[in-house]
Protein backbone atom coordinates (compact mmCIF):
# COMPACT_ATOMS: atom_id res chain seq x y z
CA UNK A 1 0.00 0.00 0.00
CA UNK A 2 2.89 2.36 1.05
CA UNK A 3 4.57 1.67 -2.53
CA UNK A 4 0.91 2.64 -3.93
CA UNK A 5 0.93 5.97 -2.81
CA UNK A 6 4.61 6.84 -3.66
CA UNK A 7 3.37 5.55 -7.29
CA UNK A 8 0.33 7.79 -6.94
CA UNK A 9 2.49 10.79 -5.86
CA UNK A 10 4.70 10.37 -8.27
CA UNK A 11 2.61 10.11 -11.01
CA UNK A 12 0.42 13.63 -9.74
CA UNK A 13 3.67 15.42 -9.69
CA UNK A 14 4.81 14.47 -12.82
CA UNK A 15 0.96 15.62 -13.97
CA UNK A 16 1.82 18.91 -12.36
CA UNK A 17 5.57 18.72 -14.27
CA UNK A 18 3.74 18.28 -18.05
CA UNK A 19 1.09 20.73 -17.18
CA UNK A 20 3.96 23.55 -16.20
CA UNK A 21 6.41 22.40 -19.52
CA UNK A 22 3.27 22.68 -22.01
CA UNK A 23 2.22 25.85 -20.42
CA UNK A 24 -1.26 24.20 -20.07
CA UNK A 25 -3.58 25.35 -17.47
CA UNK A 26 -4.78 23.08 -14.57
CA UNK A 27 -8.44 23.40 -14.08
CA UNK A 28 -11.18 21.65 -11.83
CA UNK A 29 -14.48 21.81 -13.64
CA UNK A 30 -17.36 22.23 -10.71
CA UNK A 31 -20.48 21.71 -13.15
CA UNK A 32 -24.40 21.52 -12.61
CA UNK A 33 -24.68 19.81 -15.82
CA UNK A 34 -27.28 21.51 -17.76
CA UNK A 35 -27.33 21.90 -21.57
CA UNK A 36 -24.41 24.34 -21.96
CA UNK A 37 -21.90 22.93 -19.42
CA UNK A 38 -21.79 19.85 -21.45
CA UNK A 39 -20.61 22.23 -24.27
CA UNK A 40 -18.11 23.75 -21.68
CA UNK A 41 -16.85 20.50 -20.48
CA UNK A 42 -16.24 18.66 -23.92
CA UNK A 43 -14.37 22.79 -24.79
CA UNK A 44 -12.24 22.32 -21.69
CA UNK A 45 -11.70 18.61 -22.44
CA UNK A 46 -10.18 19.08 -25.94
CA UNK A 47 -8.68 22.50 -25.39
CA UNK A 48 -4.70 22.15 -26.17
CA UNK A 49 -4.05 24.73 -23.21
CA UNK A 50 -6.37 22.97 -20.38
CA UNK A 51 -5.36 19.81 -18.42
CA UNK A 52 -8.54 18.90 -16.51
CA UNK A 53 -7.09 17.15 -13.77
CA UNK A 54 -11.17 16.52 -11.89
CA UNK A 55 -15.18 17.39 -12.61
CA UNK A 56 -17.19 18.09 -9.41
CA UNK A 57 -21.08 18.21 -10.10
CA UNK A 58 -23.17 20.01 -7.90
CA UNK A 59 -26.62 18.80 -7.13
CA UNK A 60 -27.97 21.87 -6.02
CA UNK A 61 -28.22 22.64 -10.11
CA UNK A 62 -29.94 21.38 -13.09
CA UNK A 63 -28.97 18.02 -12.71
CA UNK A 64 -29.51 16.02 -9.76
CA UNK A 65 -26.95 13.45 -8.36
CA UNK A 66 -26.19 10.66 -9.03
CA UNK A 67 -27.40 10.94 -12.41
CA UNK A 68 -25.91 14.01 -13.26
CA UNK A 69 -22.26 12.27 -12.41
CA UNK A 70 -23.03 9.46 -14.50
CA UNK A 71 -24.23 11.72 -17.61
CA UNK A 72 -21.32 13.88 -16.83
CA UNK A 73 -18.74 10.38 -16.71
CA UNK A 74 -20.24 8.89 -19.61
CA UNK A 75 -19.58 12.55 -21.58
CA UNK A 76 -16.17 11.97 -21.35
CA UNK A 77 -16.30 9.19 -23.58
CA UNK A 78 -16.64 11.85 -26.29
CA UNK A 79 -13.27 13.10 -26.18
CA UNK A 80 -11.09 9.96 -24.75
CA UNK A 81 -10.98 11.28 -21.03
CA UNK A 82 -12.30 8.49 -19.84
CA UNK A 83 -10.07 8.45 -16.35
CA UNK A 84 -10.86 12.00 -15.24
CA UNK A 85 -12.05 11.63 -11.86
CA UNK A 86 -15.92 12.76 -11.55
CA UNK A 87 -17.83 13.24 -8.01
CA UNK A 88 -21.15 14.10 -6.56
CA UNK A 89 -21.65 16.98 -4.31
CA UNK A 90 -24.37 18.21 -1.82
CA UNK A 91 -27.72 18.38 -3.19
CA UNK A 92 -28.50 21.20 -1.09
CA UNK A 93 -27.81 25.04 -1.04
CA UNK A 94 -25.90 25.89 2.50
CA UNK A 95 -28.74 28.05 2.78
CA UNK A 96 -32.40 28.47 1.65
CA UNK A 97 -33.93 25.62 -0.11
CA UNK A 98 -34.02 27.44 -3.58
CA UNK A 99 -33.85 25.21 -6.74
CA UNK A 100 -33.95 25.33 -10.65
CA UNK A 101 -37.36 24.30 -12.24
CA UNK A 102 -37.79 20.77 -12.33
CA UNK A 103 -39.26 20.50 -16.15
CA UNK A 104 -35.64 21.80 -16.29
CA UNK A 105 -34.02 19.09 -14.31
CA UNK A 106 -35.85 16.38 -15.51
CA UNK A 107 -34.90 17.32 -19.31
CA UNK A 108 -31.25 17.85 -18.15
CA UNK A 109 -31.07 14.28 -16.56
CA UNK A 110 -32.79 12.47 -19.75
CA UNK A 111 -29.82 14.67 -21.69
CA UNK A 112 -32.61 16.14 -23.82
CA UNK A 113 -33.04 12.65 -25.20
CA UNK A 114 -29.58 12.38 -26.24
CA UNK A 115 -27.79 9.18 -25.46
CA UNK A 116 -24.02 9.00 -25.05
CA UNK A 117 -21.73 5.76 -24.79
CA UNK A 118 -21.34 4.36 -21.40
CA UNK A 119 -18.12 5.05 -19.51
CA UNK A 120 -16.50 1.46 -18.10
CA UNK A 121 -15.63 3.47 -14.93
CA UNK A 122 -17.74 4.65 -12.21
CA UNK A 123 -18.33 8.05 -10.32
CA UNK A 124 -15.26 8.34 -7.70
CA UNK A 125 -16.57 7.21 -4.42
CA UNK A 126 -15.51 10.44 -2.68
CA UNK A 127 -17.91 13.20 -2.52
CA UNK A 128 -17.34 16.28 -4.63
CA UNK A 129 -15.58 18.34 -1.45
CA UNK A 130 -13.02 15.46 -0.73
CA UNK A 131 -12.46 14.97 -4.17
CA UNK A 132 -12.00 18.24 -4.31
CA UNK A 133 -9.25 18.82 -1.33
CA UNK A 134 -7.69 15.83 -2.44
CA UNK A 135 -7.04 17.29 -5.97
CA UNK A 136 -6.23 20.19 -5.07
CA UNK A 137 -3.74 19.11 -2.18
CA UNK A 138 -1.43 17.37 -4.77
CA UNK A 139 -1.36 19.06 -7.56
CA UNK A 140 2.20 19.80 -7.97
CA UNK A 141 1.28 23.60 -9.69
CA UNK A 142 -1.94 25.80 -8.73
CA UNK A 143 -5.14 25.07 -10.21
CA UNK A 144 -7.94 27.26 -11.44
CA UNK A 145 -11.36 26.02 -10.67
CA UNK A 146 -14.19 26.99 -12.98
CA UNK A 147 -17.73 26.83 -11.86
CA UNK A 148 -20.84 26.30 -14.18
CA UNK A 149 -23.30 26.57 -11.57
CA UNK A 150 -24.23 27.10 -7.87
CA UNK A 151 -21.18 27.28 -5.93
CA UNK A 152 -22.61 24.54 -3.11
CA UNK A 153 -19.67 22.34 -3.48
CA UNK A 154 -16.41 24.90 -3.30
CA UNK A 155 -17.98 27.24 -0.60
CA UNK A 156 -18.35 23.88 1.42
CA UNK A 157 -14.92 22.98 0.73
CA UNK A 158 -13.67 26.60 1.66
CA UNK A 159 -15.52 26.17 4.52
CA UNK A 160 -13.87 22.90 5.62
CA UNK A 161 -10.54 23.18 4.41
CA UNK A 162 -9.63 26.82 4.33
CA UNK A 163 -5.71 25.81 4.18
CA UNK A 164 -6.67 24.46 0.14
CA UNK A 165 -7.48 28.10 -1.31
CA UNK A 166 -3.50 28.65 -1.10
CA UNK A 167 -3.17 26.08 -4.37
CA UNK A 168 -5.95 27.84 -6.43
CA UNK A 169 -4.50 30.17 -8.50
CA UNK A 170 -8.56 32.04 -8.86
CA UNK A 171 -11.93 30.69 -9.53
CA UNK A 172 -14.14 31.67 -12.50
CA UNK A 173 -17.57 31.69 -12.33
CA UNK A 174 -19.87 31.72 -14.49
CA UNK A 175 -22.86 33.74 -12.21
CA UNK A 176 -24.50 37.14 -11.50
CA UNK A 177 -25.39 39.63 -13.51
CA UNK A 178 -23.93 43.43 -12.11
CA UNK A 179 -24.85 46.24 -14.67
CA UNK A 180 -27.49 43.84 -16.47
CA UNK A 181 -31.12 42.49 -15.18
CA UNK A 182 -30.81 39.05 -14.15
CA UNK A 183 -32.29 36.25 -15.81
CA UNK A 184 -34.63 34.41 -13.53
CA UNK A 185 -37.92 36.87 -12.93
CA UNK A 186 -40.03 35.23 -15.63
CA UNK A 187 -40.36 32.03 -12.93
CA UNK A 188 -39.63 34.26 -9.74
CA UNK A 189 -41.92 37.06 -10.02
CA UNK A 190 -40.11 40.28 -8.25
CA UNK A 191 -36.59 40.15 -8.13
CA UNK A 192 -35.22 41.38 -11.64
CA UNK A 193 -31.25 41.43 -10.11
CA UNK A 194 -30.79 37.67 -9.90
CA UNK A 195 -28.80 35.47 -12.21
CA UNK A 196 -30.17 31.26 -11.54
CA UNK A 197 -26.34 29.99 -10.42
CA UNK A 198 -26.71 32.75 -7.88
CA UNK A 199 -30.21 32.86 -6.74
CA UNK A 200 -29.82 28.97 -6.08
CA UNK A 201 -27.15 29.42 -3.54
CA UNK A 202 -26.60 32.67 -3.28
CA UNK A 203 -24.53 32.11 0.26
CA UNK A 204 -22.05 29.59 -1.72
CA UNK A 205 -20.76 32.89 -3.89
CA UNK A 206 -20.73 34.77 -0.30
CA UNK A 207 -18.40 32.29 0.95
CA UNK A 208 -16.10 32.66 -2.21
CA UNK A 209 -16.12 35.64 -2.59
CA UNK A 210 -14.70 36.38 1.08
CA UNK A 211 -12.47 33.12 0.95
CA UNK A 212 -9.36 35.76 -0.12
CA UNK A 213 -8.86 33.56 -3.74
CA UNK A 214 -8.74 35.81 -6.54
CA UNK A 215 -12.27 35.62 -8.38
CA UNK A 216 -13.37 36.04 -12.30
CA UNK A 217 -16.96 36.44 -12.33
CA UNK A 218 -18.08 35.95 -16.19
CA UNK A 219 -22.23 36.70 -15.44
CA UNK A 220 -25.24 38.07 -17.96
CA UNK A 221 -23.18 41.38 -18.65
CA UNK A 222 -20.86 39.49 -20.58
CA UNK A 223 -22.84 36.05 -21.94
CA UNK A 224 -25.73 38.11 -23.42
CA UNK A 225 -23.34 39.13 -26.26
CA UNK A 226 -23.03 35.74 -27.15
CA UNK A 227 -26.50 34.11 -27.80
CA UNK A 228 -26.77 30.83 -29.81
CA UNK A 229 -27.96 32.03 -33.45
CA UNK A 230 -29.02 30.13 -36.06
CA UNK A 231 -25.78 31.44 -37.86
CA UNK A 232 -23.98 30.02 -35.46
CA UNK A 233 -25.72 26.69 -35.65
CA UNK A 234 -25.33 26.62 -39.59
CA UNK A 235 -21.84 26.64 -38.91
CA UNK A 236 -21.61 23.80 -36.80
CA UNK A 237 -23.75 22.12 -38.70
CA UNK A 238 -21.49 21.76 -41.66
CA UNK A 239 -18.48 21.95 -39.27
CA UNK A 240 -18.19 19.04 -37.13
CA UNK A 241 -15.55 16.58 -37.46
CA UNK A 242 -15.52 14.81 -34.41
CA UNK A 243 -17.99 13.29 -31.32
CA UNK A 244 -17.69 16.50 -29.53
CA UNK A 245 -18.85 18.75 -32.50
CA UNK A 246 -21.71 16.25 -33.45
CA UNK A 247 -23.19 15.81 -29.68
CA UNK A 248 -23.24 20.14 -29.31
CA UNK A 249 -25.07 20.01 -32.45
CA UNK A 250 -27.45 17.65 -31.40
CA UNK A 251 -28.12 19.01 -28.25
CA UNK A 252 -28.76 22.58 -29.68
CA UNK A 253 -31.04 20.72 -32.37
CA UNK A 254 -33.03 19.61 -29.44
CA UNK A 255 -33.61 23.29 -28.17
CA UNK A 256 -34.48 24.43 -31.81
CA UNK A 257 -36.94 26.86 -30.64
CA UNK A 258 -34.61 28.80 -28.02
CA UNK A 259 -31.76 28.92 -30.78
CA UNK A 260 -33.64 30.46 -33.37
CA UNK A 261 -35.37 33.02 -30.66
CA UNK A 262 -31.98 33.74 -29.79
CA UNK A 263 -32.88 33.18 -25.91
CA UNK A 264 -30.27 30.57 -25.29
CA UNK A 265 -26.41 31.92 -24.58
CA UNK A 266 -23.28 30.43 -24.29
CA UNK A 267 -23.46 30.87 -20.55
CA UNK A 268 -20.69 28.23 -19.75
CA UNK A 269 -19.18 28.27 -22.65
CA UNK A 270 -18.21 31.84 -22.75
CA UNK A 271 -16.85 30.91 -19.01
CA UNK A 272 -14.79 28.26 -20.34
CA UNK A 273 -13.45 29.63 -22.87
CA UNK A 274 -12.26 33.28 -20.38
CA UNK A 275 -10.63 31.29 -18.02
CA UNK A 276 -7.79 30.05 -21.42
CA UNK A 277 -7.90 32.77 -23.11
CA UNK A 278 -9.34 36.45 -21.52
CA UNK A 279 -8.42 38.42 -24.39
CA UNK A 280 -12.14 37.33 -25.44
CA UNK A 281 -13.79 39.32 -22.81
CA UNK A 282 -13.42 42.89 -21.65
CA UNK A 283 -13.21 43.41 -18.10
CA UNK A 284 -13.39 45.97 -14.95
CA UNK A 285 -12.74 45.22 -11.40
CA UNK A 286 -15.26 46.36 -9.42
CA UNK A 287 -16.00 45.88 -5.22
CA UNK A 288 -18.97 43.36 -4.91
CA UNK A 289 -21.39 41.62 -2.53
CA UNK A 290 -23.83 38.98 -2.80
CA UNK A 291 -27.29 40.08 -1.23
CA UNK A 292 -28.84 36.47 0.75
CA UNK A 293 -30.95 37.84 3.28
CA UNK A 294 -34.45 36.96 1.73
CA UNK A 295 -36.52 39.76 -0.45
CA UNK A 296 -36.67 41.07 -3.86
CA UNK A 297 -33.18 41.42 -4.32
CA UNK A 298 -31.55 38.04 -2.88
CA UNK A 299 -29.09 36.93 -4.90
CA UNK A 300 -28.25 40.13 -6.29
CA UNK A 301 -24.18 40.11 -7.18
CA UNK A 302 -24.37 44.05 -6.04
CA UNK A 303 -21.41 46.94 -6.03
CA UNK A 304 -20.64 47.54 -2.57
CA UNK A 305 -17.70 49.68 -1.85
CA UNK A 306 -17.02 47.17 1.00
CA UNK A 307 -17.19 44.51 -1.14
CA UNK A 308 -14.89 41.96 -2.31
CA UNK A 309 -12.61 42.94 -5.15
CA UNK A 310 -13.50 40.87 -8.30
CA UNK A 311 -12.52 41.07 -12.05
CA UNK A 312 -16.22 41.40 -13.66
CA UNK A 313 -16.46 40.64 -17.22
CA UNK A 314 -18.62 42.85 -19.42
CA UNK A 315 -19.01 42.11 -22.67
CA UNK A 316 -17.25 39.22 -24.69
CA UNK A 317 -16.17 39.04 -28.33
CA UNK A 318 -18.86 37.24 -29.80
CA UNK A 319 -16.71 36.37 -33.49
CA UNK A 320 -13.61 35.46 -31.81
CA UNK A 321 -15.37 33.23 -28.84
CA UNK A 322 -17.03 31.62 -31.92
CA UNK A 323 -14.24 30.81 -33.59
CA UNK A 324 -12.14 29.39 -30.98
CA UNK A 325 -15.40 27.16 -30.51
CA UNK A 326 -15.97 25.47 -33.46
CA UNK A 327 -12.00 25.19 -33.51
CA UNK A 328 -11.76 23.51 -30.34
CA UNK A 329 -14.71 21.44 -30.53
CA UNK A 330 -13.43 19.88 -34.00
CA UNK A 331 -10.01 19.26 -32.63
CA UNK A 332 -7.97 22.19 -33.82
CA UNK A 333 -6.22 25.02 -32.49
CA UNK A 334 -8.27 27.92 -31.04
CA UNK A 335 -7.32 30.38 -33.42
CA UNK A 336 -7.32 28.72 -36.57
CA UNK A 337 -8.75 30.41 -39.61
CA UNK A 338 -12.24 28.88 -40.34
CA UNK A 339 -12.87 28.27 -43.75
CA UNK A 340 -15.70 30.64 -45.19
CA UNK A 341 -18.73 29.48 -47.37
CA UNK A 342 -18.61 30.93 -50.91
CA UNK A 343 -20.91 33.78 -51.98
CA UNK A 344 -24.06 32.27 -53.84
CA UNK A 345 -24.10 33.59 -57.10
CA UNK A 346 -27.67 35.65 -58.03
CA UNK A 347 -28.67 33.32 -60.67
CA UNK A 348 -27.81 30.10 -58.30
CA UNK A 349 -29.72 31.34 -55.23
CA UNK A 350 -32.96 32.12 -58.35
CA UNK A 351 -32.56 28.18 -59.15
CA UNK A 352 -32.35 27.34 -55.66
CA UNK A 353 -35.84 29.40 -54.86
CA UNK A 354 -37.24 28.20 -58.04
CA UNK A 355 -36.85 24.18 -57.21
CA UNK A 356 -37.61 24.19 -53.62
CA UNK A 357 -41.19 25.26 -54.29
CA UNK A 358 -41.17 23.22 -57.64
CA UNK A 359 -39.36 19.90 -56.08
CA UNK A 360 -40.18 19.72 -52.23
CA UNK A 361 -43.53 22.15 -52.35
CA UNK A 362 -45.19 20.84 -55.64
CA UNK A 363 -43.75 17.52 -56.39
CA UNK A 364 -43.14 16.81 -52.49
CA UNK A 365 -39.95 14.95 -53.69
CA UNK A 366 -37.97 14.31 -50.20
CA UNK A 367 -34.99 13.00 -51.96
CA UNK A 368 -34.75 16.70 -53.13
CA UNK A 369 -34.33 17.63 -49.16
CA UNK A 370 -30.68 16.97 -48.08
CA UNK A 371 -29.57 18.36 -51.92
CA UNK A 372 -31.16 21.81 -51.57
CA UNK A 373 -31.30 22.34 -47.89
CA UNK A 374 -28.40 23.10 -45.73
CA UNK A 375 -27.68 20.43 -42.52
CA UNK A 376 -28.93 23.40 -40.78
CA UNK A 377 -31.92 24.34 -42.39
CA UNK A 378 -34.48 26.47 -40.25
CA UNK A 379 -37.93 26.95 -41.28
CA UNK A 380 -40.40 29.90 -39.82
CA UNK A 381 -43.84 29.71 -40.30
CA UNK A 382 -46.09 32.85 -40.25
CA UNK A 383 -44.73 34.12 -36.81
CA UNK A 384 -41.19 33.74 -34.93
CA UNK A 385 -42.86 31.66 -32.07
CA UNK A 386 -42.73 28.81 -34.63
CA UNK A 387 -39.54 27.01 -36.46
CA UNK A 388 -38.70 23.85 -37.07
CA UNK A 389 -35.83 21.74 -38.90
CA UNK A 390 -36.23 19.94 -42.44
CA UNK A 391 -38.17 17.62 -40.63
CA UNK A 392 -40.44 20.13 -39.56
CA UNK A 393 -40.73 21.23 -42.77
CA UNK A 394 -41.22 18.00 -44.35
CA UNK A 395 -44.71 17.93 -41.86
CA UNK A 396 -45.62 20.98 -42.61
CA UNK A 397 -45.93 20.18 -46.57
CA UNK A 398 -47.30 16.40 -45.64
CA UNK A 399 -50.43 17.85 -43.46
CA UNK A 400 -51.26 20.30 -46.63
CA UNK A 401 -51.11 17.65 -48.94
CA UNK A 402 -53.91 15.64 -46.63
CA UNK A 403 -55.93 18.44 -47.45
CA UNK A 404 -54.50 19.68 -50.82
CA UNK A 405 -53.46 16.62 -52.57
CA UNK A 406 -53.03 18.42 -55.83
CA UNK A 407 -51.46 20.90 -54.23
CA UNK A 408 -49.06 23.07 -56.31
CA UNK A 409 -47.17 26.25 -55.46
CA UNK A 410 -46.55 28.82 -58.63
CA UNK A 411 -43.84 31.39 -57.58
CA UNK A 412 -44.64 34.65 -59.17
CA UNK A 413 -41.45 36.47 -58.50
CA UNK A 414 -37.77 36.33 -56.70
CA UNK A 415 -35.46 38.77 -56.61
CA UNK A 416 -31.96 37.79 -55.43
CA UNK A 417 -29.62 40.42 -53.05
CA UNK A 418 -26.54 38.77 -51.95
CA UNK A 419 -27.11 35.59 -49.84
CA UNK A 420 -31.18 36.45 -49.37
CA UNK A 421 -34.13 36.10 -52.03
CA UNK A 422 -37.63 37.36 -51.66
CA UNK A 423 -40.34 34.85 -53.36
CA UNK A 424 -43.54 35.70 -54.16
CA UNK A 425 -45.84 32.19 -54.46
CA UNK A 426 -49.61 31.59 -54.89
CA UNK A 427 -50.34 27.98 -53.15
CA UNK A 428 -53.24 26.28 -55.40
CA UNK A 429 -55.15 23.23 -54.53
CA UNK A 430 -58.58 21.19 -54.46
CA UNK A 431 -59.76 20.67 -50.77
CA UNK A 432 -60.39 16.44 -51.27
CA UNK A 433 -58.37 15.31 -48.54
CA UNK A 434 -60.25 14.14 -45.16
CA UNK A 435 -57.99 14.71 -42.40
CA UNK A 436 -59.48 14.11 -38.61
CA UNK A 437 -63.05 16.58 -38.33
CA UNK A 438 -62.52 18.13 -41.63
CA UNK A 439 -64.72 17.01 -44.13
CA UNK A 440 -63.43 17.53 -47.69
CA UNK A 441 -65.39 20.60 -49.44
CA UNK A 442 -64.33 20.17 -52.98
CA UNK A 443 -63.36 23.97 -52.64
CA UNK A 444 -60.63 25.15 -55.35
CA UNK A 445 -58.16 27.02 -53.03
CA UNK A 446 -55.87 29.68 -54.39
CA UNK A 447 -54.08 31.62 -51.14
CA UNK A 448 -50.52 34.28 -51.73
CA UNK A 449 -47.71 33.80 -49.86
CA UNK A 450 -44.09 35.50 -49.54
CA UNK A 451 -40.85 34.47 -48.22
CA UNK A 452 -37.70 35.09 -47.74
CA UNK A 453 -34.72 32.40 -48.14
CA UNK A 454 -31.19 32.84 -47.31
CA UNK A 455 -28.51 30.90 -48.32
CA UNK A 456 -25.25 29.49 -47.09
CA UNK A 457 -22.37 27.73 -49.05
CA UNK A 458 -24.45 27.47 -52.11
CA UNK A 459 -28.05 25.95 -50.15
CA UNK A 460 -30.89 27.45 -48.72
CA UNK A 461 -30.38 27.91 -45.02
CA UNK A 462 -33.52 29.56 -43.43
CA UNK A 463 -37.24 29.97 -45.38
CA UNK A 464 -39.24 32.60 -43.38
CA UNK A 465 -42.64 32.42 -44.96
CA UNK A 466 -45.87 33.55 -44.76
CA UNK A 467 -49.47 33.05 -46.67
CA UNK A 468 -52.94 33.79 -46.06
CA UNK A 469 -54.12 31.76 -43.19
CA UNK A 470 -57.25 33.20 -42.73
CA UNK A 471 -58.16 32.32 -46.66
CA UNK A 472 -56.69 28.83 -46.24
CA UNK A 473 -58.67 28.14 -42.86
CA UNK A 474 -61.86 29.65 -44.23
CA UNK A 475 -61.85 27.82 -47.88
CA UNK A 476 -60.65 24.82 -46.02
CA UNK A 477 -63.74 24.98 -43.90
CA UNK A 478 -61.94 24.90 -40.25
CA UNK A 479 -63.79 28.81 -39.73
CA UNK A 480 -66.81 29.65 -41.31
CA UNK A 481 -66.68 32.88 -43.38
CA UNK A 482 -68.83 34.75 -41.11
CA UNK A 483 -66.41 34.00 -38.00
CA UNK A 484 -63.75 35.77 -39.92
CA UNK A 485 -65.27 38.79 -40.89
CA UNK A 486 -66.66 39.05 -36.55
CA UNK A 487 -62.94 38.94 -35.81
CA UNK A 488 -61.51 41.21 -38.42
CA UNK A 489 -65.19 43.65 -37.32
CA UNK A 490 -63.80 43.33 -33.29
CA UNK A 491 -59.90 44.35 -34.83
CA UNK A 492 -61.39 47.69 -36.28
CA UNK A 493 -60.86 46.23 -39.96
CA UNK A 494 -62.80 45.55 -43.09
Amino acid sequence: MRRSVVVLWIAVLCVGIVSAQNNRLSVIIDTDMAADDWTALLYLLQHPAADVLAVTVTGTGETTCPTGARNAINLLTLTGDIRVPVACGSSTPLEGSHTFPQEWRDAVDRMVGLSLPRNPFSPDERGAVELLRDVLSRSAVPVTVITLGPLTNLAELLTVSPEVAGQITRIVVMGGAVDVPGNIEANVAGNPYAEWNVYVDPAALSVVLKSGVPVMLVGLDATNDVPVTPAFLRALGRDRSTSAANFVYDALQQEISLVLSERRSFWDPLTAAAALDASLITSETRQLSVVTVDGPELGRTAVDPDGTTVTVAISADAGRFEQSLLNVLNGRAPDATLSMPAPTAPALGAELARRYYDELWSQGNNSAFSELLDPAFQVYSNSEDYAADAGGLRAILDQLRVYLPDMQIEVRQIVVDGETAAVRFVLTGTHTGISGAIEPTGQQVAVTGQSMLTFYDGKIAEDRFTFDTFALITRLGILPPEAIAEMYARMGGN
